[in-house]
């Protein structure tokens, strides 16, 4: 992977089956996508979808399809960029 490429910008969409007034949403998700731009100096945007485009249980398949990067479970999917990983 080129130098280029690992510093692209990346928006990612977050499909959570949640109100958007829910404390887990509000209070911990927002500002997480908030912290991840920061961190990222802009590079990775994370928009939260006010709608869920999926019941729960559908949720893992929005991920493995790529319909959505994330729905707020990590523990749920594998992170789709590995030169990000962390652990």
């Amino acid at each position: 992977m080129s130098a280029t490429s690992a510093l692209a910008e990346q928006a990612l969409t977050m499909s959570v089956w949640l109100p958007p007034a829910h404390p887990l949403v509000s209070e911990v998700l927002v500002p997480m996508t908030d912290d991840i731009k920061t961190a990222t100096d802009g590079r990775v945007s994370v928009r939260v979808l006010a709608v869920p485009l999926a019941p729960p249980s559908g949720q893992f398949d929005l991920v493995a399809n790529g319909i959505a990067y994330c729905n707020g479970r990590a523990e749920l999917y594998a992170w789709p960029f590995p030169h990000l990983r962390t652990g």
